[in-house]
């Protein structure tokens, strides 16, 4: 069971997730197609319920900075 603590650190890197792919201009199938993955996967990042995988929170970020958006790595996945 996730405390209210973790449930909102989560939807924090879900809303930035979500801000990269709208500056993308990418629906939620878009950017799943484009990362090799489900839109599911998308939406239960994006909506918080858990955290994107290293491997896909790397592509994202290389997809924005390829179009001059500013994103590092810590801004999407938790590095402790």
């Amino acid at each position: 069971m996730k405390t209210k603590v973790s449930k909102k650190i989560n939807k924090k890197y879900g809303k930035t997730i979500k801000k990269i792919r709208i500056m993308l201009n990418l629906n939620q199938h878009g950017l799943a197609k484009l990362l090799n993955t489900a839109q599911a996967t998308i939406s239960n990042s994006e909506n918080g319920n858990r955290y994107m995988s290293f491997r896909n929170c790397h592509k994202l970020v290389k997809l924005a900075q390829q179009q001059n958006i500013e994103v590092k790595l810590e801004d999407i996945l938790p590095i402790d």
